[in-house]
């Protein structure tokens, strides 16, 4: 990996691609048919389905630094063979912030919402990344790799832990 921006600028490409898979989609149907159901109105149904992704994305795959995963960066379509998605949720495999962050985003374009990455940069370092997805018309963001965060909240807005004064992973 020769430097973040060329890592920033292959993740992008990867939330787009992976609407385009077949388990994504078929996933993202289950869950605006969840959504949808009893909703009032079509904004109800959508915030409803963001909440259901940010679960899925938060919860249904354990946080893990690719560095402790695997020895070094790893992000599927630029430093290995591309894999759609999904593949941490059939492997039930850990993944990184970018990682769960391009499966949301994935799931939201699949369910032709508007939807991004949000790099989170320290001077020329890609720190973190998380996603964001387009509500009633504004941006809303999902922070991932926090078990306490709720949709909207960056990740400086979720609380620590009492007892260990840090956050818990999820």
């Amino acid at each position: 990996m020769s430097n973040d921006r060329e890592k920033w600028d292959a993740l992008q490409a990867l939330g787009e691609r992976g609407a385009r898979e077949r388990g994504v989609r078929e996933l993202a149907e289950h869950l605006w048919g969840a959504a949808e159901l009893h909703a009032p109105t079509p904004a109800v149904a959508a915030r409803r389905y963001a909440q259901l992704v940010h679960a899925v994305a938060r919860d249904w795959i354990r946080y893990a630094t690719d560095t402790d995963r695997v020895g070094s960066e790893d992000i599927a379509g630029y430093t290995r063979a591309y894999a759609p998605p999904t593949e941490p949720l059939t492997l039930e495999r850990p993944e990184d912030c970018d990682g769960k962050a391009v499966l949301a985003v994935a799931l939201f374009l699949a369910a032709g919402m508007r939807a991004r990455l949000e790099p989170r940069w320290h001077g020329a370092r890609l720190d973190h990344v998380s996603a964001v997805v387009e509500l009633d018309g504004r941006a809303v963001e999902l922070e991932t790799i926090l078990s306490r965060a709720r949709l909207g909240e960056s990740g400086e807005q979720v609380p620590v832990e009492i007892h260990s004064r840090r956050w818990a992973y999820s």
